[in-house]
């Protein structure tokens, strides 16, 4: 089974996207980053799941059989994007707005402070030599 691996010029710039038949959207990555909107208004909130599944963000909905003006339809999709490969996978986060967007972000990391100077303890071991092995009296 092959995995579709977009061009790195194709995920560096932001995209307006088709998402299959029922949900169309927009979406940006890049190494460390993501963010990906997509159009479920025919969803409930209820109806949504977003996971972290391995390297993969999957996003899922299913809502149940209803009534439409053409008589009875029951819709669903899974959307799995790749996770940015300097992304941590517990940076996923996503918000659902009043008018049926899902939006799922991967923030960059934030940098390390860097201290200018600091004090590196020394540990007192007794008992042993520096190689870590018994000392022999």
């Amino acid at each position: 089974m092959s995995s579709f691996q977009p061009s790195s010029s194709f995920i560096m710039s932001p995209h307006n996207y088709h998402f299959g038949s029922s949900t169309s959207g927009s979406f940006h990555a890049s190494d460390d980053s993501f963010s990906a909107t997509l159009d479920v208004g025919a969803y409930a909130p209820e109806d949504l799941k977003v996971s972290v599944v391995g390297r993969h963000i999957v996003i899922e909905a299913k809502h149940p059989e209803k009534a439409d003006e053409l008589g009875l339809i029951e819709r669903s999709f899974t959307r799995k994007f790749v996770l940015p490969k300097n992304a941590d996978p517990e940076s996923v986060s996503s918000n659902l707005s009043s008018d049926g967007l899902l939006t799922v972000q991967v923030l960059p990391p934030k940098p390390k402070e860097v201290s200018p100077s600091r004090t590196i303890p020394i540990k007192i071991v007794t008992g042993e030599t520096p190689n870590g092995t018994e000392k022999k009296n």
